[in-house]
């Protein structure tokens, strides 16, 4: 019952990460679609907590930095 359970909770938290990260995803395609600046770092932090390994994220964010 406990192995179960403690799976459950694992399905359950992979599929809120994949939410969030599909939503992030998202949210920084629409910043870039209208040019927001803001919007578009705020997403790029969200996708790198989500996805740390990520260095294309991390590079992008670093140009929007620099510019």
């Amino acid at each position: 019952m406990l192995a179960f359970s403690s799976q459950l909770a694992q399905a359950q938290d992979s599929t809120y990460v994949t939410n969030a990260y599909a939503k992030a995803v998202a949210m920084y395609q629409t910043a870039q679609k209208y040019n927001d600046i803001a919007l578009s770092k705020q997403a790029l932090i969200e996708i790198s907590i989500l996805n740390p390994g990520d260095t294309a994220v991390l590079r992008s964010l670093a140009e929007i930095y620099y510019n």
